[in-house]
This record gives structure tokens, C-alpha cells and sequence, in this order.
């Protein structure tokens, strides 16, 4: 190997290193950037000619090795919008490729990206967007029965802003008739508030009256602002204390439902048909629920003065607006609503690569297929390999400074070791060119 070979050979080690420190730089300018997956850099050798009399050595070649694979530490935040993977898997996002001036509508590119920067939140749209500009995708989920469809992945958009008002359609009754009462006593009503079909709020109460039979009570139950304004009396027969079988008679009122069934174990339940609020509010039927027949459960007949009211509960709420989300280990976006009810419109998938080191590095923290990475593969957080998704919390570059700052002063020591090479040769090329003198 000649001199110019040794100096070729030492330059291009320096080229090597240049290359690791630049790798290291980057990795320590993104030591506090989110889901951001540090550079490490490969040294392989070049070789002119090799074998057992001679060996030309050409020098070494540095590529980048990434470490996109490598879970950064978890790390806690106070908005609810922040989303971190503990496990394999990266959120999809789109880029905005335009904006419609008029309607304010965002179009997307068609590409695919993905990312483990999970600093979103939401934007003006509605959108759930991160600090580099990517919008959260995910499935489309039916509030209903809580399906997602994951034939189609999208950009979420929180629009479901007012939450429908849910007409009462069952109320829960619990209470201990006082079997010592004397029939001439006036009970007080027990009072609930229930909702229309629109929202309002409306009050219906419950009146006991004790008959000349001791274990015989009446019930009637009055809508103030309904039609008809009282349903009833329904009577009731308690044998030792409890609802007894086939001990509810509704005959008196034509617009009450008896139980379908009224044997030990059964529902104690009656309906009320067609309570109407007026124009423009559909009418509506109501269940009382007052425990089971032959069971100390729900309304009771023991010993005592005075009605005791256990439990009053009805299933109608109002109107709510929007106030806040989360999003589970699973996936499923919640949207909270100031009614305290929550539904479920959206999951987020996480996706997965049989080779995620191969993935494309783009600008703001993100990736794209290549074709080293393999085909994307969308599956629900914690089904198989898959990670899980955590609310308010934030992954944290994988870089290790303390790693870095070795890497910086081998990659220094080494750079010099290279550059004494470069001089050397330099001398014994003088001393070359010295001879003839």
C-alpha cells in the first residue's frame, strides 16, 4: 500500500467521522424532542484488494443506523390530548395539503405518515393536530354499539359538539311503605325530575295511600304539566313485607301496563303510556321499576311510621355541550359532555412495520414507507404485538446525552488519529522528495 493510498485511506476516515459527529449533533439538538428517534452511526471498511500475500485497504464507509425501534421514557403532561405509546407502534397522520378559503375545509395530501410525537391537540377545525402540523388519524367508531370501522382511516375531527337530550324512558323506585301507618295520613309525594324528548325538564311525583287493608296500598302518579295529569291508583299487595305475586292490579287506569308476568323473581314494574308535554314533543312511555315480586328489594312494606325513600333514580338527561376528551389504552376517543354523559366516536389504530428502522425520516418527527420498512400494518392498541396508548402522557426522545457526549469524544480522538495519518505521509512524501536533493 503506498503513501497517497494511506493518506486516501485516512481521509477517508475523517469523512467517516465528520459524518458520526454530524449524526451525534443532531441526536443532541433532539434530545428534548418528542417521540424524536435518535441516529447512531455504522462503520464498515472499503477494501481495494485482499488476500493472503497483499492487502490494499480503500477505507472506511459510515452510513446512518437507526433506532426507531428504541421506546423513549414516558413522560407525564396535563393536557388530556396528549397521547404516548408504551410499545410497538406509530400513530397515522396526514399532512394539510390546502385549505378552502370559503368554507375553511382542509384537504389532505394522499400520502400516509406516521409518527410517535404524540403532542396533539385541538386546533380550530377540530382536527387533533400535533406541534409539527400532522393530524391524528383514526376509525370512525358507532356510538351506539361501539363498533369502529376500520375499512377507512381519517383525520379525526371533534364536530359531535352538542351531545342530544335522551327522553326518560325508566325510573328506579326504592322505598319502605310503613306498615304501621294509620290509612288516614297523608304521605308526601316523592318527587323526581325526568326529561322530554327535547330536553325539558319535567317533575313527576309519586303518592302512596294506605287502604283499610293493611297490606293493600294505592299508588297514583301526577304530571303536573302533562297530559293526562295523573295516571292511577295502582294497587298493590304486600305479603310479609314484600311485593306479593300477582299483587299489582291496574285496572283503574286503562293508560298504565301491568307487569307481563308477575311471579316470584319477576319485575314489579308498571308503564305509563303516552305522557304528552304538548305540541312539537313526541309523547312517551315510562317504566317504574319497583323491584321483584316476592323480593325484599325495591319497595317494601316493614315496620315503621313514616315512608323511607331509598332510591329515586330516572335514566333521561338533557342537552349537553362538549367540555373535554380522553382517549384509552384502547384507543377510543371519549368526548365528555357538561351533561355527564360520554360517548365514543372515534379509535386510534397504532400501525406497525416489520422493519420500522427502514422507515423514511421526514421533517417534524415523522415517517413514511419505504420499501426496507415493509407494508403498514393498522391494528387496535393491545391486540397482538401491538402497544397501548396512554392519555396525558408524552414520549421522550431516546437519546441518551451522556451516550452522546462518548460518542462525540471517540468520534474527536478518532478524527485526530486520522489527521495524524494525513500528516505523516505528508512527512515521509518530503523525505521522498528529499532524497534527490
Amino acid at each position: 500500500m503506498s503513501v497517497y493510498g494511506a493518506m486516501n485511506t485516512a481521509v477517508s476516515g475523517l469523512g467517516a467521522q465528520s459524518s458520526a459527529l454530524a449524526n451525534i449533533s443532531d441526536n443532541i439538538a433532539n434530545s428534548r424532542t418528542t417521540g424524536y428517534k435518535r441516529v447512531d452511526t455504522a462503520f464498515s471498511t472499503l477494501v481495494t484488494a485482499s488476500d493472503q500475500n497483499q492487502h490494499q485497504a480503500g477505507g472506511v464507509r459510515a452510513r446512518p443506523s437507526f433506532r426507531h425501534d428504541v421506546q423513549g421514557n414516558m413522560e407525564q403532561s396535563q393536557v388530556s390530548t396528549h397521547l404516548g405509546v408504551t410499545g410497538k407502534g406509530y400513530f397515522s397522520v396526514s399532512q394539510p395539503e390546502s385549505v378552502d378559503p370559503n368554507s375553511g375545509e382542509v384537504n389532505f395530501k394522499p400520502s400516509s405518515f406516521y409518527t410517535r410525537a404524540g403532542d396533539f391537540e385541538v386546533d380550530k377545525n377540530g382536527y387533533l393536530v400535533n406541534s409539527s402540523g400532522y393530524h391524528l388519524n383514526g376509525w370512525d367508531v358507532d356510538p351506539g354499539t361501539g363498533v369502529a370501522n376500520t375499512a377507512d382511516v381519517k383525520p379525526i375531527q371533534i364536530s359531535q359538539l352538542q351531545d342530544s337530550p335522551v327522553p326518560t324512558s325508566n325510573i328506579q323506585y326504592a322505598a319502605n311503605l310503613p306498615s304501621q301507618l294509620d290509612p288516614s295520613t297523608t304521605l308526601p309525594a316523592n318527587s323526581i325530575q325526568i326529561y322530554d324528548s327535547v330536553g325539558n325538564q319535567r317533575n313527576l311525583d309519586l303518592v302512596w295511600s294506605k287502604t283499610a287493608t293493611n297490606n293493600i296500598w294505592e299508588l297514583s302518579i301526577n304530571s303536573p304539566d302533562g297530559t293526562p295529569v295523573s295516571y292511577g291508583p295502582v294497587e298493590f299487595e304486600f305479603d310479609n313485607g314484600r311485593i306479593a305475586a300477582n299483587g299489582i292490579d291496574t285496572s283503574a287506569d286503562p293508560n298504565i301496563t301491568p307487569p307481563a308476568t308477575q311471579a316470584a323473581g319477576d319485575p314489579a314494574e308498571i308503564t305509563l303510556q303516552g305522557l304528552d308535554f304538548g305540541s312539537g314533543i313526541d309523547p312517551q312511555d315510562i317504566t317504574i321499576n319497583l323491584g321483584n315480586f316476592e323480593r325484599a328489594n325495591g319497595t317494601t312494606q316493614y315496620t315503621g311510621t313514616e315512608l323511607q325513600l331509598n332510591s329515586l333514580d330516572q335514566n333521561g338527561v338533557p342537552p349537553g355541550a362538549f367540555k373535554d376528551l380522553y382517549v384509552d389504552d384502547a384507543g377510543y376517543v371519549n368526548l365528555n359532555y357538561d351533561n355527564g354523559q360520554t360517548k365514543t366516536y372515534f379509535q386510534v389504530p397504532l400501525t406497525q412495520f416489520n422493519n420500522p428502522n427502514g422507515l423514511t425520516r421526514l421533517d417534524g418527527n415523522a415517517f413514511q414507507q419505504s420499501p426496507e420498512s415493509g407494508v403498514p400494518r393498522l391494528n387496535p392498541p393491545g391486540l397482538g404485538s401491538n402497544g397501548t396508548i396512554s392519555s396525558q402522557t408524552l414520549e421522550a426522545s431516546n437519546v441518551d446525552i451522556s451516550d452522546e457526549f462518548t460518542k462525540m469524544i471517540t468520534a474527536q480522538r478518532t478524527y485526530s488519529a486520522n489527521s495524524k495519518v494525513i500528516s505523516t505521509a505528508d512527512e515521509m512524501l518530503a523525505e521522498v522528495i528529499n532524497i534527490s536533493r
